[in-house]
């Protein structure tokens, strides 16, 4: 009975251990994409003048992304010009 539960206990130890490995906690954390992303008009945009942007034109339709913005979330999915795109570095 004993050498069951102890094989048992082992297993689901085992189990416990392989499921964690596939699962990267800081990934689910960091990695986070921007999906509500509000835009305002640059005059009104919080930027210091040293503020690094990441820009982007398609068919005319400007972007603008402030690097320390994503920096946390490594990609913003948003639609420039009608397009959609995925905006990372």
């Amino acid at each position: 009975m004993v050498k069951n539960a102890s094989l048992l206990a082992a297993v689901a130890a085992l189990g416990l251990a392989a499921s964690a490995a596939r699962f990267n906690v800081f990934e689910r954390i960091l990695f986070q994409p921007l999906v509500d992303v509000r835009f305002v008009p640059a005059a009104r945009a919080d930027l210091r003048p040293d503020d690094m942007v990441m820009a982007v034109n398609i068919n005319g339709d400007v972007r603008a992304y402030p690097v320390l913005q994503v920096a946390y979330h490594h990609i913003v999915n948003d639609v420039a010009g009608g397009v959609p795109i995925a905006a990372t570095y």
